[in-house]
């Protein structure tokens, strides 16, 4: 059974995240061959994406062993996406090369994958799950294609669009309207609404070096920001808690970079998050409850170990930084919180002499400072203490 917590953990009927933990700063080894990572609606579990399997990891308790289900392909996982509503909260959504695959964390340990999904010609480089629809999945892959999947008839896509210039490196629904689709190609982001056919409604052009301009879609002639960064920009995303954005250098900059919005502080970053020595691939935000100001972020770096970063009401609460209001969609969700897929699965007993295993081990890294001057087999569910071994068990 899911793990539970008690009732006293419980703010105003919403499960809150241990105090200790949720103020910590942490940097848990993790094995190099996680390419990407997703948080839980809840925001309690994490999920580690790898060839060899996925990995669920408890935020709350990060030190316990993990549950490993393992599905062993060729190809690294270049995304990984957890369902963000309830009804589907046990789907978790992976790439494979050109196929896609959604696991079942409450299912067997003997076939974690539920469903495959083979659509496109090229490798998947993007999943998102829509906000309104949990059935609905969308896929952009290096064919140009853009699809839409309902998990019920898996066997093929219910919308197809075609960018025809270049493939699409990203895809994403839009969270204020369900008929409304983004994705880029190349230097240009295409808008999409499905009920008004097959051709895009709106393009947008400007994409040009290292640079990250900011939109109105309302507007897409006119850009109303430029952020210049000193290394090629892997991953760009807004934040929770204000008009700021955080970044990920492809390369070069080890460091994740947080940015106002407020034109006259766009030339340098307001805070820079560090203790990694690569460059980080993904990253996610956790929040305590809805009524405060304080927030934890979670990212995935090249170097084989999962950060979090401790964000105090005093970041947040920046002249540079506050938003006039809260985000009109929470990060979490009340009934996921208050179990941990970690343990949601049984975990049959190993014999150590066959078991890889590495210590349990954390290291407090840097508190955040200012800146002023980046094929396949269904197996088993197995514990690992500490995190991952260094090398993962294969299947023949």
């Amino acid at each position: 059974m899911p793990d539970r917590v008690d009732a006293d953990a419980l703010v105003d009927g919403t499960p809150a995240v241990p105090t200790d933990i949720f103020r910590q700063s942490l940097s848990i080894p993790v094995s190099r061959a996680c390419c990407s990572m997703s948080m839980a609606p809840s925001s309690r579990d994490v999920a580690l994406a790898s060839r060899y399997g996925l990995h669920i990891l408890d935020l709350t308790a990060p030190l316990e062993p993990a549950c490993y289900l393992r599905y062993e392909t060729c190809w690294d996982p270049v995304e990984v996406r957890w369902s963000p509503h309830r009804a589907r909260e046990n789907w978790v959504a992976t790439t494979s090369n050109q196929r896609v695959l959604i696991w079942n964390v409450q299912a067997s340990p003997n076939h974690p994958v539920e469903v495959i999904i083979p659509g496109h010609k090229r490798a998947v480089s993007d999943l998102h799950w829509s906000p309104y629809q949990p059935n609905m999945l969308a896929t952009g892959a290096l064919d140009t294609d853009v699809h839409l999947w309902d998990m019920r008839t898996p066997n093929r896509p219910v919308v197809s669009l075609c960018a025809w210039t270049a493939g699409a490196a990203r895809v994403q629904y839009n969270r204020k309207n369900e008929f409304v689709i983004a994705s880029a190609h190349a230097h240009m982001v295409k808008i999409w609404d499905t009920r008004k056919g097959t051709a895009p409604t709106t393009e947008i052009m400007g994409h040009n070096g290292k640079i990250n301009y900011i939109w109105n879609v309302q507007q897409p002639k006119e850009c109303h920001g430029t952020i210049t960064t000193s290394a090629p920009v892997r991953l760009a995303r807004y934040t929770p808690f204000g008009p700021a954005i955080l970044s990920a250098a492809q390369r070069l900059d080890p460091t994740l970079r947080l940015w106002s919005r407020d034109p006259s502080r766009q030339e340098q970053p307001v805070h820079t998050f560090t203790g990694s020595t690569e460059p980080f691939r993904k990253f996610g935000w956790r929040i305590q409850n809805d009524l405060e100001d304080e927030f934890q972020l979670v990212a995935l770096s090249l170097d084989g170990h999962l950060r979090l970063y401790h964000v105090s009401s005093k970041i947040t609460a920046s002249k540079y930084v506050t938003a006039k209001q809260r985000p009109t969609h929470s990060l979490k969700q009340p009934v996921s919180a208050v179990m941990s897929y970690r343990g949601a699965m049984h975990v049959p007993p190993i014999p150590a002499e066959d078991a890889a295993i590495t210590t349990a081990a954390y290291y407090p890294v840097t508190s955040l400072q200012s800146f002023s001057t980046g094929y396949s087999t269904s197996g088993s569910c197995t514990p690992v203490t500490g995190m991952f071994p260094t090398t993962l068990p294969r299947s023949y």
